[in-house]
């Protein structure tokens, strides 16, 4: 499958460029992120991912899945490439790393590539800064088919490892979009549709609110909530109602909890 030995040196310079993506500058200076699993690599050949280096142990070949795995990666055009098991522990930084890391390239949407038509659902997520609550709410997103995530304000990275190994492989199926305020002000202003904000002052209670047809769940964070001038964004602003000295919940639990009131809302299950 291979003329090559294994790579054995860490200061390999494919090696240090794939390490070098950890840090969020290099990921955006090269427009590519790291993906570790052989189940997430999968989720992301099967979505038509660009992957552009593979590296995989020599003890893989004997797995037929992950053998599967680097044959259609190689074939994709991927540069594939043996690593001892010493480097790829150093590459992935884990005390018990995946056999199987790539390096792919990033896929951004703009806000008019948005397909929120019919019984579409979205997310808005403004000023979200914990990666593992982003890649959870991905895999969420994913689970409810709701596949497009507008990032607004300064955000995490949805390609940080963090949020990668979150989602669980659902990153591969989200149309990631990123827009300042002002820029989503402008696009919703164009667009016919519903959004509904979750906020602690919200008039309604979200089991009663109406989500019927296209529409935007807007959340902000878990320390200040959505902005005023996001909340005015939104027709309707909606609230989960909690017990007395409770006054937060995790955000991508709270996600979670409105994404499947809509959707039981509308009949979609």
């Amino acid at each position: 499958m291979t003329s090559q030995p294994p790579i054995t040196s860490h200061s390999n310079q494919t090696i240090k460029a794939v390490k070098r993506l950890r840090m969020r500058k290099a990921r955006e200076e090269e427009g590519t992120f790291v993906i570790e699993g052989v189940r997430h690599l999968f989720d992301a050949v099967e979505a038509g991912w660009v992957l552009r280096i593979v590296l995989f142990e020599p003890s893989d070949l004997a797995r037929p899945k992950t053998a599967e795995l680097i044959e259609k990666c190689r074939a994709s055009g991927a540069t594939c490439l043996e690593v001892s098991r010493d480097v790829m522990a150093g590459v992935a930084k884990r005390d018990n790393p995946e056999t199987v890391i790539a390096v792919a390239e990033q896929r951004l949407y703009e806000l008019d590539a948005l397909d929120v038509s019919a019984d579409k659902l979205s997310i808005v997520l403004e000023e979200i800064r914990d990666p593992g609550n982003l890649g959870t709410i991905a895999r969420t997103a994913d689970a409810v088919g709701a596949y497009n995530i507008v990032l607004v304000g300064s955000t995490c990275d949805p390609f940080s490892p963090e949020a990668v190994r979150a989602s669980m492989g659902s990153f591969a199926r989200i149309r990631f979009t990123r827009a300042s305020l002002e820029d989503f002000q402008i696009w919703r202003a164009g667009w016919s549709g519903q959004v509904v904000g979750a906020h602690l002052e919200g008039a309604v209670d979200y089991r009663q609110a109406n989500t019927s047809g296209p529409l935007i769940l807007a959340m902000g964070t878990e320390q200040a909530g959505l902005s005023d001038t996001l909340s005015r964004t939104c027709d309707e602003l909606v609230r989960i109602p909690m017990v007395d000295g409770v006054d937060s919940l995790n955000l991508a639990i709270s996600t979670g909890v409105l994404l499947y009131q809509i959707r039981a809302n509308s009949g979609y299950f």
